[in-house]
């Protein structure tokens, strides 16, 4: 794994639509499909990822409040993109996919950096995308969860 500051992609599955408190964005309302959260994790990516889905932590960003509790949803990726900006993925993403808006991004302009995509295809599919443009991720040895 690089020791550069890196930027990292968790893709998270909901099985069923639910509601859930996040923080200071009180009740938002996930539909089912797979998920996909734009984080930056500095030299220490796959760390960040490896805590984020760890059952017993403080909650502090957004997405440990959709990957803890017993309707936490369930990782199925993550990837670790060494010297892209997290903001430049997100951007990148939110032309393919749905968005949650605010989720992730109150350190910075972006809309969002929690995305949805209906089907697992349509995430390959967006995936797939950044790969032929240039960008691709390191899939981390372990899965996250």
């Amino acid at each position: 794994m690089s020791t550069k500051p890196s930027s990292y992609l968790l893709m998270l599955v909901n099985r069923k639509e639910q509601e859930r408190r996040v923080g200071c964005l009180g009740r938002v309302r996930f539909a089912a499909g797979f998920y996909v959260y734009v984080g930056s994790g500095g030299p220490n990516a796959a760390k960040r990822i490896r805590r984020h889905m760890a059952q017993r932590k403080r909650l502090h960003w957004h997405i440990d409040y959709l990957t803890t509790g017993r309707r936490r949803m369930e990782s199925v990726d993550a990837r670790v993109y060494p010297d892209v900006p997290e903001c430049w993925l997100a951007a990148r993403l939110a032309r393919d996919l749905g968005s949650v808006p605010g989720f992730g991004a109150s350190d910075c302009a972006c809309p969002t950096h929690l995305f949805l995509a209906p089907t697992h295809s349509a995430l390959a599919r967006t995936l797939a995308r950044l790969s032929r443009c240039g960008v691709r991720g390191i899939a981390l040895q372990s899965p996250p969860g």
